[in-house]
């Protein structure tokens, strides 16, 4: 009884071990696939070992065949969960794909049409540009580094917007999302940064034009 509680307690050790090994990147599965390794391992080490010991052929068959049924059983299990989960993965960063985009769309399109509709009900009485128009109404939320920070903008923190041009003829603003990643990992971003989604909103007399640049 006492061996068996050594054994045990040794296998529990070099699995959490083994579970700390990987570098800690945000991901648990590094950790999960090394001590599972590392339990096989142990395993299958035990099983060569122990077995030469019994002198019962049958119990040595039982012993053995129940050692590899938990052994398949287990890996099988932890593919299954791995592709399971990698899955569900897969599905929540479609969903967030989805969500980012379509609030990208709301906060540049929102102020654009805004302004859209003021400058027409205006422009009788006010010789104002769309541009000046724009940065009229919206000054406020333009910061000096081109960030338009937009109402509501601030509970997203994987999107950002800039105030890339402001004239005359128009107003030109740029989103990024530091978490979905573009169709170009080589894409040169508005901010600097390389493959990351950006979208591009263009406001002019003539109306809004909204389009994905990467």
């Amino acid at each position: 009884m006492k061996k068996i509680i050594l054994w045990v307690g040794i296998g529990i050790i070099v699995t959490l071990v083994a579970f700390f090994i990987p570098e800690q990147s945000g991901s648990i599965w590094p950790s999960v696939i090394a001590s599972s390794i590392a339990a096989l391992i142990y395993l299958l080490v035990l099983m060569i070992m122990m077995l030469p010991k019994i002198t019962s052929s049958s119990k040595r068959k039982v012993i053995g065949w129940t050692l590899s049924l938990v052994i398949f059983g287990s890996a099988v299990s932890a593919i299954i969960s791995y592709v399971g989960t990698q899955r569900q993965a897969d599905t929540l960063s479609e969903i967030r794909y989805t969500i980012d985009s379509k609030v990208a769309e709301l906060f540049v399109k929102k102020p654009m049409l805004k302004t859209l509709q003021a400058y027409h009900a205006e422009k009788r009485a006010d010789n104002s540009s769309i541009g000046s128009l724009f940065v009229q109404k919206y000054d406020s939320l333009i910061t000096e580094d081109s960030l338009f920070a937009h109402e509501g903008i601030s509970d997203n923190e994987m999107l950002t917007i800039y105030l890339a041009k402001a004239n005359a003829d128009g107003i030109v603003l740029i989103t990024e999302s530091s978490y979905i990643d573009g169709k170009n990992a080589n894409y040169q971003n508005f901010s600097g940064a390389k493959g990351q989604y950006q979208t591009k909103g263009v406001l002019t007399t003539k109306g809004v034009h909204y389009e994905r640049t990467n």
